[in-house]
C-alpha cells in the first residue's frame, strides 16, 4: 500500500525497507527473524499506514499479524493500537500535513507564553536558586513548584518539537 500523505523515502530493497520501517516503529531487529524481507517490510508499512486505511484494508492487516506467532502478534498490535489511543504515540503515522499543525500549534503556545513572560531563562533560574537559599515555602504561589512546572512544560514541549521535526526530516531524508 502507499499513501502520498506518508511521503516517506525508503530504501529499494524490501529487506532495507523492512529495517527502516523497524527503526521507525521501534521494533527490535530480532523480530525480522524468520520472516521474508517483503512479507516484513510488506506487513510494517501496512502498519505505518493503518490510520490511513480504510476498514476493509484494516481487516485484512488484522488477518495477518493474528496468522503470526503470539509473541509476534503482541508486538505488532501494540503498533496499531497506541497511534489510534493517541496519536502522538506514534508519531510515524501522523501525516505530514498532521505533523505541520501540530508543530505550528506548540510553537504558538510557546510564542504566547513568551509574550505573557512565563518562560525559562537564566534569570529565572537564578531566582529558584534565590528562593532556595532564602528557604522561601516550598508550596508558596511564588515559590519553586510553579517554576519547575513552567520548565517542565517547555521541557515536554520541546521534546514533542523535536520529534516532529526528527519525523519531517526522516520523510525528506534520502536513502
Amino acid at each position: 500500500m502507499f499513501s502520498p500523505k506518508l511521503p516517506y523515502r525508503m530504501p529499494a530493497s524490501p529487506h532495507a525497507k523492512a529495517v527502516f520501517l523497524a527503526q521507525l516503529m521501534y521494533v527490535p531487529p530480532a523480530w525480522l527473524s524468520g520472516l521474508t524481507a517483503d512479507r516484513a517490510s510488506a506487513l510494517l508499512t501496512d502498519i505505518c499506514l493503518y490510520r490511513h486505511l480504510d476498514r476493509k484494508q484494516k481487516e485484512n492487516v488484522i488477518r495477518r499479524i493474528r496468522a503470526l506467532p503470539v509473541r509476534r502478534q503482541d508486538l505488532l498490535m501494540s503498533k496499531v493500537l497506541l497511534p489510534i489511543v493517541n496519536p502522538d504515540w506514534g508519531v510515524w503515522s501522523l501525516t505530514t500535513e498532521e505533523l505541520l499543525q501540530q508543530q505550528r500549534f506548540l510553537s504558538a503556545i510557546v510564542d504566547w507564553l513568551g509574550y505573557l513572560g512565563l518562560g525559562y531563562s537564566f534569570q529565572s533560574f537564578g531566582d529558584l536558586l534565590k528562593r532556595l537559599r532564602a528557604r522561601d515555602a516550598l508550596w508558596s504561589s511564588y515559590g519553586v513548584l510553579p517554576t519547575i512546572g513552567i520548565w517542565g512544560f517547555y521541557w515536554m514541549n520541546d521534546t514533542a518539537r523535536g520529534q516532529i521535526e526528527q519525523e519531517l526530516y526522516r520523510r525528506a531524508n534520502t536513502h
